[in-house]
This record gives structure tokens, sequence and C-alpha cells, in this order.
């Protein structure tokens, strides 16, 4: 695990948001409300899968981190 995941983590607990890491099936993401990815340059939300679509929103204090 990197390092910019290891703070991104750390900031959504200390602000209890609730998150799920792991290996998912196409079902469990297609049930998400979002779905992100990030790496040393900052964090991408996934907009859509095929017709399923997730909030864009980003989280605020979390993009802090990589401003």
């Amino acid at each position: 695990a990197g390092v910019s995941r290891s703070v991104i983590m750390d900031n959504l607990v200390q602000a209890d948001v609730p998150i799920v890491e792991g290996e998912f099936e196409l079902d469990d993401l297609l049930s998400a409300d979002k779905v992100w990815t990030s790496n040393v340059t900052g964090i991408s939300y996934l907009e859509s899968i095929g017709s399923s679509k997730f909030s864009t929103e980003s989280i605020p204090f979390l993009q802090e981190i990589f401003e």
C-alpha cells in the first residue's frame, strides 16, 4: 500500500466516513454510492460503470491532501 493511500484511509477513519476496501465483484461496485481510486497524484472518482452512475462529488478534506 502506498503512502498517499495510507493518508487517505487515515483521514477517512478520523472523519468517521464509512469505507470498504478490498477486491470486489462487479455487483458489489454497482451497489456503491461512490467509487474512487487513488494514486500519488490524487483521487479519481468513477462516474459510471455501464449504466450505473455514481456520485462524483469530491470529498473536500481529501482533495486538500493533494493541493
